[in-house]
């Protein structure tokens, strides 16, 4: 009985760390645009280590958005301390992109350890 009782203590505190996320994005600038193959535009986050130790992280590469790192931006990858942040620059290609880009950034401190803005502040880029 009491291995049941651990085990589900245990499960239910990793579903609530599992829910929090370790960095968060804060966007500074409309994440919702529309652009044409003529048209740059730069998009910026405010990323936030929310974690207790230092995280090593990189952002997923998305086709037509490169991360620059000019004028304090974050670098590439970037480390961040316990409640550390920086502002992730995005500029967006008109010519390069391939289609709409709905969702991300995803940015990973591992393969297995991934996180993303919120919906509402998602990427929402349509393609004209």
């Amino acid at each position: 009985m009491n291995k049941l009782v651990l085990g589900t203590l245990l499960a239910a505190s990793l579903t609530a760390n599992a829910s929090q996320p370790m960095w968060t994005f804060t966007p500074l600038t409309p994440t919702t645009a529309t652009i044409s193959a003529g048209e740059q535009l730069v998009i910026q986050y405010l990323v936030t280590n929310q974690a207790k130790s230092t995280k090593s992280l990189s952002m997923n590469p998305i086709q037509g958005i490169t991360q620059t790192v000019a004028n304090g931006a974050c670098a590439n990858p970037f480390n961040l301390g316990a409640g550390q942040a920086c502002k992730l620059d995005l500029l967006v290609v008109g010519s390069q992109l391939s289609g709409n880009i709905v969702g991300g950034p995803v940015v990973c401190n591992s393969a297995l350890q991934c996180y993303q803005s919120s919906q509402a502040n998602s990427l929402n880029i349509i393609k004209k």
